[in-house]
């Protein structure tokens, strides 16, 4: 799998070297000239554009986002990675199924069974079938996904097609794709149960001592990223949710860790009441 985090494309003349390479492996294995082609585009080429054309600033809330000129160039943008990463999710895909099953979801989702999950940003959907083989009733929803796909159908984060209070489990592993982060999050808020919980697999940031690479965690895909798991955690805690520090994994795999999140609850009176972060109720 290509590692976005260690690749640094900022120059057109960083393109001339591995041009030539890939010209010379067309012409050496003919038949898998479309595979290398492929993998200049995403090891070189799309970081160079996206580098040049989309480029990264410092939010005031410490966070970095990726400057789009629209919401159309966002989604356009989100969607071009699936044609990169088909290049192995299929090849890979069972290898992903038990990773999720031992490892990711070995400590929240394994003894909770019978519950229902909603998976955001789920790509070709392997988290939400991992959830189904552990007995939870899972749809995953992306704006982009390969076709004739059972796990995930289309949808937007930003505006989850589904109405209030309907999910014990909201899980996300791509927040660093998100455009505006405090919508997602209201829209997990909205979505999920009374104790529903909010599971997110998030990547350490360059200045967390767990972080594993270079210069920075944004490749040419992210939408945003962090110095810091510290300043995501403040940005969801402000945004109405209470981590459950006994529940989160501190280091769930190298570079990741996995934080588990209850939400408030507002009362008739308009007041807010913290909820208890308990596991929510399952199905018999």
């Amino acid at each position: 799998m290509l590692n976005m985090s260690k690749i640094k494309t900022k120059s057109a003349y960083q393109l001339i070297l591995p041009g030539i390479r890939t010209f010379g492996l067309c012409l050496i294995k003919p038949h898998h000239i479309g595979y290398w082609i492929r993998i200049f585009k995403s090891r070189y080429f799309y970081p160079y554009l996206y580098y040049r054309t989309m480029p990264i600033k410092k939010q005031e809330s410490g966070l970095y986002s990726r400057e789009y000129q629209s919401a159309e160039d966002y989604i356009s943008h989100q969607r071009s990675k699936l044609k990169i990463a088909n290049l192995n999710l299929d090849l890979r895909f069972e290898k992903r199924l038990n990773e999720f099953i031992e490892v990711r979801f070995s400590k929240i989702f394994k003894n909770q069974l019978g519950s229902s999950v909603l998976c955001l940003g789920a790509r070709d959907g392997v988290e939400v079938a991992a959830l189904r083989k552990l007995g939870h009733l899972a749809i995953g929803i992306d704006i982009e996904f390969p076709s004739a796909n059972s796990f995930v159908h289309y949808g937007d984060f930003h505006r989850v097609p589904y109405p209030d209070t309907v999910f014990d489990y909201v899980y996300m592993n791509v927040f660093d794709h998100v455009l505006d982060p405090e919508r997602v999050l209201e829209e997990i808020s909205r979505t999920l149960k009374v104790k529903g919980l909010f599971v997110l697999d998030l990547q350490f940031g360059r200045d967390d001592e767990e972080f594993e690479g270079e210069e920075s965690m944004m490749g040419p895909w992210e939408a945003c990223g962090w110095d810091k798991v510290d300043t995501v955690i403040e940005l969801i805690e402000n945004s109405g949710f209470v981590l459950d520090s006994e529940m989160s994994s501190s280091v769930l795999r190298p570079g990741y860790t996995q934080l588990v999140f209850g939400v408030e609850n507002h009362n008739s009176a308009g007041s807010t009441k913290v909820c208890q972060s308990a596991r929510p109720t399952t199905v018999n």
